[in-house]
């Protein structure tokens, strides 16, 4: 399995036949996988929140079929928000589960170096809660997540939303940026992996700038980037 994936719409017709084995080999004794959205956000149509919810919903059902996950959970919906994502990352750490999966299908944002109210030299990232009431501190920041994955217990990543595959990130003490570092707590990582793995075991799938609606087609006969989006799982889990 390749450590991370850092991806644009010109390869991701790709990535089910290079991950169609990559979860269900995972045999540790404690497994855990985790989906998020957050289609009330106010960030989406009715149509694209529609699509989000049945999509994490088949997604949850995916993984539940091989009985493989211990810790199973759909939170899509008023559930992404930043206290279940801190509070889950803490459990699935501190337990300690031995291998986890996290997948998260909505909106996100970044701000440049000193860009108010970013005091750092570097870009800092969030993901949007599904109950955004305006406020900065509704959000999933990168660096807080990455206080509750020290061990380095979730080996899979997939985010389905703009930008956060723009840059590796880093870890600087408790300065932690870029949802790869966040989630996968390494920087141990490459711009292209899918040209140029590293077979280590550990994989963040995201997108560099724009992340294509589910209720967009793909141009392949009828199917959208949902079908895309849910199939995928459907061979990675092996269902």
């Amino acid at each position: 399995m390749v450590r991370k994936m850092l991806i644009n719409l010109a390869v991701i017709c790709f990535l089910s036949i290079l991950f169609m084995t990559a979860l269900p080999i995972a045999n540790a004794t404690l497994n855990g996988s985790v989906i998020y959205g957050s289609p009330d956000s106010g960030q989406m149509s009715t149509a694209e929140a529609q699509a989000t919810s049945s999509g994490c919903s088949s997604i949850r059902y995916y993984f539940s079929v091989n009985n493989q996950y211990i810790y199973l959970q759909n939170y899509c919906g008023s559930n992404t928000n930043y206290n279940t994502v801190y509070s889950v990352a803490n459990y699935m750490t501190t337990y300690p589960y031995d291998w986890a999966t996290v997948f998260y299908k909505g909106d996100s944002h970044f701000l440049q170096p000193y860009q108010s109210p970013n005091t750092y030299g570097h870009n800092i990232y969030w993901l949007y809660s599904d109950v955004y009431n305006g406020g900065l501190s509704d959000h999933i920041w990168d660096e807080v997540l990455g206080q509750y994955t020290s061990t380095g217990v979730y080996h899979f990543a997939f985010l389905w939303t703009c930008s956060m595959a723009n840059e590796i990130g880093g870890i600087n003490g408790i300065d932690i940026y870029g949802m790869a570092p966040a989630w996968l707590h390494t920087t141990n990582l490459q711009l292209d992996s899918y040209n140029n793995p590293d077979y280590t075991g550990k994989c963040y799938i995201g997108f560099q700038a724009y992340s294509k609606p589910w209720t967009d087609y793909t141009g392949y006969y009828s199917y959208t980037y949902q079908t895309f989006g849910t199939m995928f799982y459907y061979y990675a889990t092996g269902a």
